[in-house]
């Protein structure tokens, strides 16, 4: 798969292209999808996701398993002690070091896009802390 961008602007029109590697898969049946609609700081154009649904609801009718963001986490902090529900849309940023715990708050099963920020990992086991 190649996917070429669209050049920026701001970068004085530079267009990169992006050699993926080979799929893993021969069918469409066999991949996973995770459709990201939703981005908090720039709302999605109403036009770019009806073009998302159509897409996301024709891969699953040729069998791809195709995943949404949905639910809602909960984050419960220390040092000090906060508690912050989430749900799909909404942004949280939680300082390197600090202790805490994600679980999910909601009646459904909760798929989320995580980012996990550069640098090292830092857990630490809580019956350590």
């Amino acid at each position: 798969m190649e996917v070429v961008s669209a050049p920026d602007e701001e970068s004085g029109g530079i267009a990169y292209r992006l050699a993926l590697p080979r799929p893993r898969h021969g069918d469409l049946k066999s991949f996973r999808v995770f459709v990201i609609d939703t981005h908090p700081p720039i709302p999605t154009d109403n036009a770019v996701r009806s073009s998302l649904d159509r897409l996301s609801e024709q891969l699953a009718k040729v069998g791809v398993k195709v995943g949404h963001m949905q639910g809602q986490l909960r984050i419960f902090l220390r040092e000090p002690k906060e508690e912050v529900c989430l749900a799909v849309g909404e942004t949280y940023s939680v300082r390197p070091g600090r202790p805490h715990l994600v679980t999910n708050s909601g009646e459904i099963e909760a798929t989320l896009f995580v980012l996990q920020g550069v640098g090292e990992y830092d857990f630490v086991a809580l019956s350590s802390v």
